[in-house]
């Protein structure tokens, strides 16, 4: 036999599992680069809440809730005005006008008579630009 005879065939099934691995592997870089680009574009739409009036719900949402611990401390031990829980909740609100620049003029930490006779309830005015 000489060497022209002799040829050396190779099987096609080594071919094909590289082509399907190569196709899985984009198929996976490409599943990686979307979740990565729509991770981007909903990180980009969270940080965009630059529209005032949300800016100023989110506000009064965080009053609301100072004004709750206020009353929740009114309810349970009392809310001594030179007491610390009251300083606490006075700089929280104060805060608020911090917190949110764009969207909040000022806040007023103010009694509100109560229902029940020489009460009141403290809380957390927002009042917005």
């Amino acid at each position: 036999m000489s060497r022209a005879s002799q040829r050396i065939t190779r099987s096609d099934s080594g071919l094909a599992s590289l082509e399907w691995l190569l196709i899985i592997a984009a198929v996976g870089g490409l599943a990686a680069v979307m979740s990565v680009a729509f991770q981007r574009i909903l990180d980009d739409a969270a940080e965009s809440t630059t529209d005032p009036t949300a800016r100023l719900l989110e506000a009064n949402v965080v009053a609301a809730e100072v004004a709750n611990d206020a009353a929740a401390a009114q309810e349970g031990t009392g809310l001594d005005p030179d007491g610390p829980l009251f300083a606490e909740l006075s700089g929280r609100c104060e805060q608020i006008a911090v917190d949110f620049d764009g969207a909040v003029l000022s806040t007023v930490w103010t009694a509100v008579p109560s229902n029940s006779e020489d009460s009141v309830r403290w809380t957390c005015q927002v009042q917005g630009r």
